[in-house]
């Protein structure tokens, strides 16, 4: 390690700051070569440091701390560093430790980007600020954190486009899209990855990797949306167009196809993809990947009136996501949540809305939050919990990360049609907050 390798100085600080680590003169450090004038110029910024000085500084100060026996590790090119490239330096380093702590250390992740963050602010190096903002963006979005992710990802797309690095904003583009997504976001995706795919034709870039993903977030995007057939056309090209699909991405695909068939009123393909993707996860040993098939599975038993069938499978989900603490915990319960409701299970509804609320909480997740919520506001009307809902609406006015929910207005509208024979001014009240979150 060389010494004081993670401090940005100037030459002459650091020469200085060396020199008196050793206590070492001005003189000292000449070798008779050079004048103590010249090393106070130098160390007081007065004059450039040129290689032959710093040579004859370095083999001096290497000299004293070895008759000291204090080994330091010095080279000529360390030395006369300019500050910019010594910034460059530490925040590649940062960046290296920040990929390492992605998935396994948050404290250590979060520490490390402090001391790059402090850097940044002093120092504008885009490609290194860039990629530090890439893993930032990452890092909330594997915790499913998804409005930070959002942010930072277009951090990172603002300093990538300052670099010129084609394929590097192209994946910026990608990254931001996929991440709007997550937050319903999905024409906004849509024009994200046209960018991507403009940026990538325009400059001759043809990266098989970025265009699989813009295929596959466009056909999810599409099946948000309810546009089923421009969702399959994307996922047939994506099929067609590459041999090299793993079993994971074939999971996905066929999940998503059977969400459009299953929407298309086609029950049994639809199963049949389902069957194929858990097929896919249990052969690559993903219990999350068979969590999300069993639920999908569920659907199609309760399309066909089976829920016997149907509950089995979402035991299943639940199951494995308890078992290996998934972030889409959140998203399970509240699917149950929803069945339950439709099969007039109020009471098990409860218990699993009440515990999806904590999980969106903990998760983060704003926008399944409030969906929670509102199920959970439903299942206090049809069992006439009037002051179990009192509460319910009293979190929600609480909660500042969800007032911008364009779900609200409806689901204060749906409260204040259930009090309107019950308690008139407290309807008056409801209906009120939700004509005022149609109005801000």
């Amino acid at each position: 390690m060389l010494f004081l390798e993670d401090v940005i100085l100037p030459p002459g600080e650091k020469i200085r700051r060396i020199r008196g680590f050793l206590g070492a003169k001005q003189e000292d450090i000449t070798g008779n070569k050079i004048t103590r004038n010249l090393i106070s110029y130098v160390e007081n910024g007065k004059t450039r440091l040129v290689r032959d000085t710093a040579q004859i500084v370095v083999e001096n100060l290497l000299r004293i701390a070895e008759e000291q026996k204090n080994p330091i590790h010095l080279t000529v090119d360390y030395i006369m560093e300019r500050e910019e490239e010594q910034a460059d330096r530490i925040l590649k380093k940062l960046a290296q430790q920040m990929q390492q702590y992605l998935s396994t250390k948050e404290k250590g992740f979060m520490e490390t980007l402090n001391k790059a963050e402090e850097i940044i602010e002093e120092w504008n190096i885009p490609d290194r600020k860039a990629w530090i903002y890439e893993l930032v963006g990452d890092f909330h979005y594997e915790k499913g954190d998804y409005n930070e992710s959002y942010i930072y990802c277009i951090k990172s797309l603002e300093s990538y486009i300052q670099t010129n690095f084609h394929i590097k904003v192209a994946e910026a583009y990608c990254k931001l899209g996929k991440t709007s997504i997550m937050l319903k976001k999905y024409q906004e995706a849509i024009n994200l990855n046209r960018h991507c795919k403009v940026i990538l034709e325009s400059h001759g870039v043809h990266d098989a990797t970025i265009i699989k993903k813009i295929f596959f977030n466009n056909a999810l995007a599409y099946w948000n949306l309810k546009l089923y057939d421009p969702c399959l056309e994307m996922l047939e090209k994506l099929i067609a167009g590459y041999d090299d699909l793993t079993e994971k991405q074939l999971f996905d695909i066929y999940i998503i196809k059977g969400n459009c068939y299953l929407h298309m009123e086609e029950v049994v393909l639809g199963r049949q993809f389902y069957e194929k993707a858990l097929e896919f996860a249990e052969k690559i040993g993903d219990e999350e990947l068979e969590a999300r098939a069993y639920l999908k599975l569920g659907e199609t038993y309760e399309k066909q009136g089976d829920l016997k069938k149907a509950f089995e499978c979402d035991d299943e989900s639940l199951k494995r996501c308890e078992k290996i603490g998934s972030r889409n915990l959140k998203t399970t319960l509240l699917v149950m949540g929803k069945r339950n409701i439709r099969a007039h299970k109020y009471s098990e509804a409860k218990e699993l809305l009440s515990r999806g609320i904590e999980e969106a909480k903990k998760r983060k997740d704003y926008p399944v939050l409030v969906e929670i919520y509102e199920q959970l506001l439903l299942v206090y009307t049809y069992l006439h919990q009037d002051e179990a809902l009192d509460k319910l609406i009293h979190e929600m006015n609480q909660n500042q990360e969800i007032q911008s929910d364009n779900k609200l207005p409806q689901i204060y509208f749906t409260a204040s049609y259930y009090f309107i024979d019950k308690n008139l001014e407290k309807s008056k009240q409801l209906l009120e907050l939700g004509l005022q979150k149609i109005l801000i």
